[in-house]
């Protein structure tokens, strides 16, 4: 049998995360011995994992990604602690000369990059190791394995970071893994040195596992309204911001019986917050907060929107499909990968004035939004056979 570890962040709620856990739930392990490293041993998804996954002990060093520097001056781990400081401080710098708004990526790549040399190596030696979640510098220097994947789940043209960097760490990779055929266009138009080493790997879909979970919970929506849902962490490439502004202007032309309902959480909820009462929109703009089954909510809103300046492949959308929702999506690099235009979905431009205009067509006209509904019906989405290209790649 072979050995294989997958290295991932955490098994929180979130779309990568849900992937994983459906990738896991599948693998054959009568073949494979699989291993799983996770910085944080801990997730509201984690009990999910099928018990022959070896969830390996807890690593000290790996914890200090997401302790607080505070806790990591106290434990005297000051390394990783000046490290993360460094990476904090060029990423503020970088902001603030360039105009950068979004510089999540770039902190937490030099984050990766000040403090892998200092973190635990794995002691097993690997025929496979596979990194789910960006950077992938922890299985390129810290496990020893024949084989290295990792995987791109963003559309790379939307994310500023340090290019040549990036393209080091990729080039140390044998295979990357793309979710997919748009986000490898989008990592190829950047990288196009790396094109015979990209494959496509669409992410998994458990559509009895959606289908059932979608029926536990009834009635969670004030019916009064016309409820609309988009699922997603709160953050800048979710554009749950520009969201508020699309409301707004609805509400302006005079539809005021329309709530749009968010599930999630992360670091915007406070600028989220302000912006909707800035704009007087509390009864009309409702942060659910997070959910470990949102599927019950998705089987009952009348309208699923995934209003992201960029995607890689949202889950969410998939989702949507399976429970055959209609779906509005802003037509960000990656769209025409998950919505074929007016047959199960609607793509439109991320403008305030066209996003609102597509939410009050859909509102008033009920037989779009069948016809929607019916297009998802007519589709599967059970793709199992997608693990068989990894398989492949396990084999050489």
């Amino acid at each position: 049998m072979k050995n294989i570890i997958i290295v991932a962040d955490s098994l929180g709620i979130g779309g990568i995360e849900k992937s994983l856990l459906n990738m896991l739930n599948i693998f054959d392990y009568k073949k494979y011995n699989v291993d799983l490293r996770l910085y944080e041993r801990e997730g509201e998804l984690f009990k999910k994992v099928d018990s022959k996954v070896n969830i390996l002990e807890k690593k000290k060093s790996l914890e200090c990604f997401s302790k607080p520097i505070f806790s990591l001056l106290k434990e005297k781990k000051y390394r990783i602690m000046i490290g993360r400081l460094k990476a904090k401080f060029k990423a503020i710098i970088l902001a603030k000369i360039k105009g950068i708004n979004e510089i999540s990526y770039y902190q937490i790549q030099n984050a990766y990059k000040f403090t892998h040399k200092y973190l635990e190596k794995e002691e097993k030696s690997y025929d496979v190791a596979i990194g789910y979640v960006w950077p992938h510098d922890y299985i390129i220097s810290n496990v020893d394995a024949k084989i290295k994947i990792g995987w791109i789940h963003t559309d790379y043209k939307n994310i500023y970071l340090d290019r040549k960097l990036d393209f080091k760490m990729w080039s140390k990779l044998d295979v990357i893994v793309a979710v997919s055929k748009d986000c490898k266009r989008a990592f190829l138009e950047i990288y196009p040195e790396l094109k015979k080493k990209v494959v496509v790997i669409e992410n998994i879909t458990s559509t009895r596992w959606i289908r059932e979970d979608s029926l536990k919970e009834e009635n969670l929506y004030n019916k009064e309204y016309f409820n609309i849902l988009s699922i997603g962490r709160l953050c800048n490439a979710k554009g749950f911001d520009i969201a508020i502004d699309i409301l707004e202007e609805v509400k302006k032309r005079g539809y005021k019986k329309i709530r749009w309902n968010i599930i999630g959480f992360g670091p915007d909820k406070e600028k989220i917050i302000k912006l909707v009462n800035n704009k007087n929109l509390k009864e009309n703009f409702v942060l659910i907060g997070k959910k470990i089954n949102p599927y019950p909510y998705l089987r009952e809103c009348d309208l699923y929107i995934q209003p992201s300046r960029y995607e890689g492949k949202a889950v969410t959308v998939t989702e949507a499909k399976v429970l055959e929702k209609p779906i509005l999506i802003s037509n960000y690099e990656t769209a025409k990968s998950q919505i074929n235009h007016m047959k199960d979905g609607i793509i439109e431009e991320l403008d305030i004035k066209k996003m609102a205009d597509s939410i009050i067509k859909l509102y008033k006209d009920e037989k779009l939004r069948e016809k929607l509904s019916k297009g998802c019906r007519l589709l599967s989405y059970e793709n199992n056979y997608e693990i068989d290209k990894l398989y492949k790649i396990i084999r050489g």
